[in-house]
């Protein structure tokens, strides 16, 4: 069985190789969206989904056969909880009406991802928002599920990387 990640194939009945591991966090696709290097972690703007402004996702740099929460180590996990979710909290509250952030580790889906760690991050709005000409309207800011997806093009995408980037980087 293979499997595509953004212009890679994987064969997902074996383990991913070291090198195999270095493609996808260093991927053309998802690399040039990397928002904040962390010591265990890659913050990366979602670009395939940004049906609310900052989706982002923490790749762990590490990898982890069953991408279990519970596999990670006290360090990788104290920079997740005490840095990294702050740090993005924060800028997405200087930012956006942000009524809270909903964070994610899924570990069904593990093949998809050859085992590789990561969180999501999803802003979820208490007011509709204009940036950069787009109107974001948050349709069930209390429920799980958000706006249905939205991909953005390069151009749209290219504005909310920057703000972001700027506020965490400040």
């Amino acid at each position: 069985m293979k499997a595509r990640m953004g212009h890679m194939e994987h064969d997902l009945s074996r383990r991913a190789t070291p090198e195999e591991l270095e493609d996808i966090l260093r991927s053309p696709v998802y690399a040039p969206w990397t928002l904040k290097e962390y010591e265990h972690w890659s913050l990366r703007l979602n670009i395939t989904k940004q049906e609310l402004p900052g989706r982002s996702t923490a790749w762990l740099k590490r990898h982890v056969d069953q991408m279990s929460l519970a596999e990670l180590t006290k360090e990788e996990l104290h920079e997740l909880v005490y840095t990294i979710i702050p740090e993005f909290t924060d800028a997405m509250r200087s930012w956006l009406p942000l009524r809270t952030l909903n964070v994610e580790w899924l570990g069904n889906e593990t093949k998809h991802h050859r085992g590789h760690g990561h969180m999501h991050f999803t802003p979820r709005l208490d007011a509709p928002l204009t940036f950069n000409g787009r109107e974001y309207v948050d349709l069930t800011p209390t429920t799980r599920k958000s706006n249905p997806r939205l991909t953005l093009s390069e151009e749209e995408l290219r504005p909310i990387f920057e703000h972001l980037k700027g506020l965490l980087n400040n």
